[in-house]
């Protein structure tokens, strides 16, 4: 599960950068990734959160 994914601007990379770069290397390793949007609770016996939700375009 990634932290602080996009939180604030304050890295010389994109905001998504981070949690893009979690993502390749996670399919790379199959290992599963939970990606709950930012503040998001997660309760971990259930199914977690795997969207992409930073790609979605703001309204």
């Amino acid at each position: 599960m990634p932290i602080h994914s996009g939180a604030f601007t304050l890295a010389m990379h994109s905001w998504t950068d981070p949690i893009e770069r979690l993502q390749k290397k996670a399919v790379a390793l199959q290992i599963k990734v939970t990606t709950p949007q930012i503040g998001e609770p997660i309760i971990l016996n259930q199914k977690l959160p795997n969207s992409q939700w930073w790609l979605a375009k703001p309204e």
